[in-house]
């Protein structure tokens, strides 16, 4: 009898559900910010990966009619604000010759996901042919 006097009992309390919705958001909205703030993370890395490239661009275009490396590795660091750059520069002495720009850098980071990327370095290296001997630029 004791049971079926509290299931009667229990049928008796109204049952509320105001509050499930909120609990569901406040569940969910941490998983969808983090997932918005990771695709965030993927586009800053695009991002800095084609401004790597351009500072190689860049850093080759000024090798090849400059032998003075503090002018190529600024005319690199213009092409990527923002980036810590390490600007490694490769070329002959003849007109000709093969001039290489290797640049890397870390990614920027956003809060909370960018220590996913915590270990990656963005690299890029470019080459073209020099447009005049380093004696005939003197």
């Amino acid at each position: 009898m004791e049971t079926e006097e509290i299931s009667h009992r229990l049928r008796l309390i109204p049952i509320r559900e105001d509050g499930q919705s909120t609990v569901e958001f406040a569940l969910v909205l941490p998983l969808v910010l983090i997932l918005i703030l990771g695709l965030l993370q993927v586009g800053v890395l695009a991002r800095d990966q084609i401004m790597v490239q351009g500072a190689a661009r860049e850093g080759v275009r000024e090798a090849i009619v400059t032998p003075d490396q503090g002018a190529i590795a600024a005319a690199a660091r213009d092409a990527a604000p923002g980036l810590k750059l390490d600007v490694r520069v490769t070329r002959g002495t003849e007109r000709g010759d093969p001039a290489k720009v290797d640049i890397s850098a870390p990614p920027a980071k956003l809060p909370i996901v960018g220590e996913i990327v915590g270990g990656l370095n963005l690299t890029a290296s470019a080459t073209m042919r020099m447009e005049k001997s380093d004696s005939a630029a003197q």
